[in-house]
This record gives structure tokens, sequence and C-alpha cells, in this order.
């Protein structure tokens, strides 16, 4: 059976990184909308995530699938993020970083 396309984007793993620093997010610009804000703060952990793993880097510029989906503040003001990835880098950050993301 064929899978639809948008179906399939759906199946991709999730990740979830707890307890986030809101020191992360000190540069973003914030006098701007709460969406405007929401995409610097995505864009910001999309680039700290490629720039301090490599092996992710290499498979995200190869085309594979690296995309935040949300950022949720909890209440002691740290963050959970949510990224969406491809197999491929699900599996080697389980294998070449011991399922560790480097922030």
């Amino acid at each position: 059976d064929l899978i639809h396309p948008h179906l399939a984007s759906k199946m991709l793993p999730k990740i979830s990184l707890h307890n986030v620093l809101s020191e992360v997010f000190d540069d973003v610009d914030r006098s701007g909308d709460i969406n405007a804000t929401r995409e610097q703060e995505k864009s910001m952990i999309l680039d700290k995530i490629l720039s301090k793993n490599p092996c992710v880097k290499s498979l995200n510029d190869a085309g594979h699938t690296l995309e935040v989906v949300y950022l949720n503040k909890n209440p002691n003001s740290l963050f959970t993020v949510g990224l969406k990835v491809s197999p491929a880098i699900r599996s080697s950050v389980l294998l070449n970083q011991h399922g560790n993301i480097y922030l």
C-alpha cells in the first residue's frame, strides 16, 4: 500500500528536548509580534543544534528533515522543544551521540 505524502511527513520520528534553559533565547528580538518571536526562537534552536551536532548537520545538509514543531515554556522558566526528524537523523543521534542532542 502507498502512504500519502502528507501522512508520511506526520509519521516522521519526534524527539523532545527537556529542560532547555531560557538563556538559549537571550538574543531573540522580542519587539515584534509573538509569531515573529516564535520563529526566531525556532531558528535559533536549529542553528544551535546544527552547530553542535555534526552528525545531525551532515544529514540535514543532505536533505534530511530537521524541524522544530513546538516550544513550550514550563512554569520553572525551562523550555521543552519538540523536533521532527528523519529516521536517519534519529538513528544517528542514538548511535553516535548516545541519544543526546547538544545545544
